[in-house]
Order: C-alpha cells, then sequence, then structure tokens
C-alpha cells in the first residue's frame, strides 16, 4: 500500500499522455468502451506499467525501515524478506560472510531490475 500513491502518479501521467482524439475516433467507428480500453488505453499505458513494475519490485527491497519498526520479520519469520533475512544474519546471528553473500544475490536481483528499467526507459525515449 504504500506505493500505491507513487504508482497512481505513473499511471496518471500514462493516461494524460494519450490524446482524446483516439477515443473520439474509436467512438465515431463504434469502438465499446472495452474495445477502446482493450484497443487504445492498455497498449498506450503498457511502458508505464512495465516501469511501474520494475519501480515497485525495486522499493520492495528498499522497505527495510517498514518491516523492522512494524515487526522484526516476525511473527514466525511471515515478514521476513530478504533485507531483514540479511541484517539479521550480520547484525544478530553474526553470521558476516552468509551476510555477504546474500548481499551480493540481492545486489544482482536489483541489478537486473536496473538494467530492465534503463531499457525500458531508453526504449521510450526513442519511441
Amino acid at each position: 500500500l504504500v506505493t500505491v500513491p507513487f504508482t497512481t502518479t505513473i499511471f496518471l501521467g500514462g493516461l494524460s499522455s494519450i490524446p482524446d482524439d483516439l477515443y473520439e475516433a474509436a467512438a465515431l467507428e463504434g469502438a465499446t468502451l472495452f474495445q477502446q480500453f482493450r484497443e487504445i488505453t492498455f497498449p498506450l499505458l503498457k511502458p508505464f506499467i512495465n516501469i511501474a513494475i520494475v519501480l515497485n519490485t525495486i522499493y520492495v527491497f528498499n522497505s527495510f525501515p517498514i518491516i523492522w519498526v512494524m515487526t522484526q520479520g516476525g511473527p514466525a519469520n511471515s515478514t521476513d524478506i530478504l533485507v531483514t533475512h540479511l541484517y539479521k544474519l550480520a547484525f544478530r546471528i553474526g553470521k558476516l560472510g552468509e551476510a555477504s553473500a546474500v548481499s551480493l544475490v540481492m545486489f544482482a536481483i536489483l541489478l537486473v531490475f536496473t538494467m530492465i528499467y534503463v531499457r525500458l526507459a531508453m526504449r521510450e525515449q526513442r519511441a
């Protein structure tokens, strides 16, 4: 729920970039609202949806403070994510080697999503 305002802002930006002329032309051709959504709105929102997915996924890795303050990964590790697990390994259990390995895995995952975001942004600039 933390990212709902951010995602809504991305979608509103995408929706405002769609020209009204497209909807008017589709209505003149007899397209239903569902057809207008399927053929106009959704295809033109795909870049915004992709960016929202990638940025929200990256944000999940940065949600440590919220989870740590609220539950510290409990009860029974039910709210543990990779970042809280990493913190517990390093500073509660003292397994710095394992924590380093987990941080490298986390870095690789974030790098993949960052590369996806950069490619999507570059593709959007070219279009």
